[in-house]
């Protein structure tokens, strides 16, 4: 975090190699899961508190966090190879407190944005929490500043998406909820993932917001029974 050497880490250029990261092994001065890659040089842009209204963003490697800095966006980290684990998400949330996760548009990026976002829940806190900022389909950051620069990206993180709309879009977009049982699937999948809020205002928060946006979703579809009482507890 103060920007001194702890270890080295290599990106596959070939496409059949076995590992796509390569790190240094553990040591004293090096733990994988608890290191960003950019995090000294997002403290300099944000500063050591969360005080910044600017966002850190976080990508998923760290030649996505290269292609931004070339571009000028030097507030970019990213794991060094892996999912984000909790003692990263810790010190993304000393550095800001809403994070922009900002992952490839394919169904990896929204599978690796969706698993960070269930291994946050049970840490979020009124000014703890996320943002999803999904790019094009297929393309990664260095895509789109290729193809349209650092307005283009921009325009993507201005539309990152609170914590609660991603989680709902993820639950809802694949699927048509048309008997009884799929509703009440959606309802069990969104009731686990508030349950694991840990802070229990929050929690209560999350489930009446789903609470609300079920009771909406099925009344549109032509049902006038609330589903409210009926939904999640």
């Amino acid at each position: 975090a103060r920007g001194r050497l702890v270890s080295f880490g290599g990106r596959a250029m070939n496409p059949d190699d076995r590992a796509k990261y390569l790190n240094g092994p553990e040591s004293p001065l090096f733990h994988k899961g608890a290191t960003l890659y950019g995090l000294p040089e997002a403290r300099r842009i944000l500063g050591a508190e969360s005080k910044s209204t600017q966002a850190v963003i976080v990508v998923e490697g760290y030649m996505d966090v290269i292609a931004l800095a070339q571009a000028g966006i030097a507030e970019a980290v990213a794991p060094l190879g892996t999912a984000l684990t909790e003692a990263q998400l810790e010190r993304l949330w000393k550095l800001q407190p809403i994070p922009i996760l900002c992952f490839d548009g394919d169904n990896a990026g929204k599978k690796a944005a969706t698993s960070v976002a269930s291994r946050a829940m049970p840490f979020l806190e009124s000014e703890k929490s996320l943002s999803v900022a999904l790019l094009p389909d297929n393309q990664d950051p260095d895509d789109l500043l290729q193809s349209g620069g650092r307005p283009e990206f921009e325009s993507v993180l201005e539309k990152a998406e609170p914590l609660v709309d991603f989680l709902w879009h993820e639950a809802t977009s694949q699927s048509v909820f048309d008997t009884p049982e799929k509703r009440s699937a959606l309802g069990r999948a969104l009731r686990l993932q508030a349950s694991t809020i840990s802070d229990k205002n929050l929690r209560a928060f999350y489930l009446a917001d789903f609470n609300q946006r079920v009771d909406d979703l099925f009344t549109r579809k032509g049902n006038t029974k609330s589903f409210k009482k009926h939904y999640i507890a």
